[in-house]
């Protein structure tokens, strides 16, 4: 594998305004206020139902993603002219259960944070994660898609992807030989805009990551990229789990 690194996977510091894993501090910097509608905000954000409260009740790192994550998307959706979720509909992540994340062991409280039928749409995992995340932003979603579409100035794009899931023996893959090297590249794509090395989608689905062409997708946007922070980045599960905004150059219509 051409993915030879060394070195810990931070975020940005938080005196920028971001997330610091190890501490309790949750300032985020108000995305959405500063949005250059030159541009478009791609917001890359995990994709694991163990952030549904119901699902992942006593998992405490869990609980500090989602409340960054849904504070982060708020402030990007706020400006935004249009909403776009980007996410995967393989047949693996469906479930017939519309809006609901039952599928996955979710409760059926109609309570909204409990993972009940709380959504107006949805049949695909990471669907239903973008929407969970949006909260009472979800009524603004304009498109739903499997790829990153042409960006437009002024949107919101929710990219739903999770990094290796084999970064630990409990991970969901267990642990593989390269997912170490898998997360720091993740990391460094995710906070630079360009990843220092170049990984094929073979060598990332050989390191545990489950949607690589999303990633792939990321990467061509590079040339395009005028901002990119990495605010929170956690492997505490096994799985790569990040949360990061871009700010991307677009097409004058």
């Amino acid at each position: 594998m051409s993915a030879n690194t060394t070195g810990s996977c931070q975020p940005t510091s938080l005196s920028d305004g971001v997330h610091d894993p190890a501490g309790g501090d949750h300032r985020v910097k108000h995305w959405g206020g500063d949005a250059d509608f030159g541009c478009a905000q791609v917001v890359v954000v995990p994709g694991s139902p163990v952030l549904i409260p119901s699902l992942g009740v006593g998992d405490d790192e869990s609980a500090r993603v989602l409340q960054l994550v849904h504070s982060v998307v708020s402030q990007c959706v706020a400006q935004a002219r249009r909403v776009v979720i980007v996410g995967s509909a393989d047949p693996r992540w469906f479930t017939k259960h519309t809006g609901s994340f039952r599928a996955w062991g979710a409760r059926d409280e109609s309570d909204r944070g409990q993972g009940a039928q709380v959504m107006s749409a949805g049949n695909y995992l990471p669907e239903l994660m973008a929407r969970f995340f949006l909260g009472e932003a979800e009524s603004q979603v304009d498109m739903v898609c499997e790829h990153i579409p042409q960006l437009k100035a002024g949107d919101c794009v929710l990219v739903v992807v999770d990094g290796s899931a084999g970064l630990t023996q409990k991970a969901p893959l267990s642990l593989l030989p390269h997912a170490s090297a898998c997360h720091e590249w993740c990391c460094d794509l995710l906070a630079h805009g360009a990843a220092s090395i170049r990984m094929s989608e073979t060598e990332l689905a050989d390191a545990g990551v489950v949607e690589p062409t999303l990633w792939r997708e990321l990467c061509q946007l590079s040339v395009k990229v005028r901002s990119a922070r990495l605010i929170h980045a956690d492997s505490t599960l096994g799985v790569g789990r990040y949360l990061s905004v871009w700010e991307v150059e677009t097409t004058a219509e």
